[in-house]
């Protein structure tokens, strides 16, 4: 009896002990499946009504729009002004929109949204309750930028509306000055008097590309004081360029250089990528931060090396950034560049050294004929900076199987340099290769 009683309480706790370890599993499974299940929902793009004119029969609106995590999707972002009886849409983008509802009805209210959809369905981002009314009144209704205008020297059409129902203007005049980059402030205005009703102006002096236009509508009362009826902030057109330079192509090697132009940027990532037979070989990323004191002068080297010779690729550069005036995140692609190394060489370098120059002696097999000159360059690396000094080419004389070249170095006296010795293509100055460095640090 006692073995099969002990036997029972063995079995109890047993029987417990399983319980637990399937409450454990559980628990674990399930704490598992809600990690698994969890989803990271981006932020919200803001939207700001920034200004709204209302008139008996017309709503003129400017709404600015960001998106800092690229969540909206495309085409989803919409104005929308209803009431029970009412209803009207108008597609907006991010940035600066500036619009209007016209043929409305007089003294009624209504609800004005705006909704964008991050993939979850429609969500309201800004709202405001307006009431139309007889009043005096003037507003920008719209800016465009005309077609024939280039990016140094954009052109817009601007659109206006004076409704003076109630007598109080003398005069209307519209103006705008042009805010370029780092400046607060326009260092001169330009001006159109407007008549009541709507019309159209073009501005065409703004002759500066990446910079602000700031206009401004204002009436003048009969005691001869001035009211501001509307006024708006926009940005002339992004202009941005990705300019690279191809520094040096060898057999096995491709060196570029670039200054990049980060000031309109917070943050500016490069891609370099290195394609092929349509595959990519290898890809270089560089991100720079907007310190216009680090970045000014700043000169960056890509290197590609161990590549095959004789063989073409194609070099792909993009630039990645957040627009200033959308904060969304954007990219811009440059023309693709065909680059073939070169074919096979070798060299053999003999140098001998004099009290007051060197003997350079150089043999090259180089069957594809990569290079007809041979060169150095000299510097002087005393200071913080490498300056130049003097250079000297020369031609190959063909011997047999091989090239040869003999040249004369002279030494300057008593500073620190560097002599650079290579081999250069003389139709592409790409095509070069240092091959020896001798360097006088007395």
């Amino acid at each position: 009896m006692r073995d099969k009683y002990k036997n029972k309480k063995q079995f109890q706790k047993k029987s417990r002990l399983e319980i637990l370890k399937s409450w454990m599993t559980s628990f674990v499974i399930t704490a598992s499946a809600v990690i698994v299940a969890v989803v990271v929902i981006p932020a919200s793009p803001k939207a700001k009504i920034k200004n709204i004119q209302v008139f008996q029969d017309q709503v003129v609106y400017q709404v600015e729009i960001t998106d800092n995590d690229n969540a909206i999707r495309a085409g989803t972002l919409e104005i929308i002004l209803e009431n029970q009886l009412e209803r009207y849409t108008i597609p907006l983008d991010l940035g600066m929109n500036v619009g209007y509802f016209s043929e409305l009805n007089d003294d009624t209210t209504y609800q004005m949204y705006v909704m964008g959809d991050k993939g979850f369905g429609n969500e309201k981002l800004a709202s405001q309750t307006i009431t139309t009314e007889l009043n005096s009144g003037g507003a920008i209704l719209s800016y465009n930028l005309l077609e024939s205008s280039d990016i140094y020297n954009p052109q817009y059409e601007v659109d206006l509306l004076v409704s003076d129902n109630l007598d109080k203007y003398t005069n209307v005049v519209l103006y705008y000055g042009v805010v370029g980059y780092e400046e607060t402030e326009p260092f001169e205005y330009y001006s159109f008097v407007i008549s009541d009703g709507q019309s159209s102006v073009v501005f065409d002096e703004i002759y500066q590309s990446n910079a602000q236009v700031y206009t401004y509508l204002e009436a003048t009362l009969a005691n001869n004081d001035t009211i501001i009826l509307d006024e708006l902030t926009f940005y002339t057109p992004l202009n941005f360029e990705i300019y690279y330079y191809i520094d040096q192509v060898s057999d096995t090697t491709i060196k570029l250089s670039m200054y990049p132009e980060s000031y309109l940027f917070d943050k500016l990532t490069y891609e370099f990528k290195l394609i092929k037979d349509g595959l990519p070989v290898e890809t270089q990323r560089i991100s720079i931060n907007n310190d216009v004191e680090e970045t000014m002068h700043m000169n960056l080297e890509i290197v590609f090396e161990h590549l095959k010779k004789g063989t073409l690729y194609v070099l792909e550069v993009k630039a990645i950034y957040k627009n200033p005036q959308t904060l969304a995140e954007e990219t811009k692609i440059a023309e693709p560049t065909e680059i073939r190394t070169l074919e096979a060489f070798s060299y053999t370098i003999d140098i001998s050294e004099f009290e007051t120059y060197y003997e350079v002696t150089l043999n090259v097999v180089d069957p594809k004929h990569n290079f007809q000159l041979a060169y150095y360059h000299i510097y002087d690396i005393q200071g913080e900076f490498d300056i130049y000094i003097s250079s000297a080419q020369l031609e190959f004389t063909p011997i047999d199987e091989f090239k040869t070249v003999t040249f004369i170095i002279d030494k300057p006296d008593q500073i620190p340099i560097r002599i650079d010795i290579g081999l250069q293509n003389e139709a592409n100055s790409i095509y070069h290769q240092i091959i020896h460095q001798i360097l006088i640090l007395e």
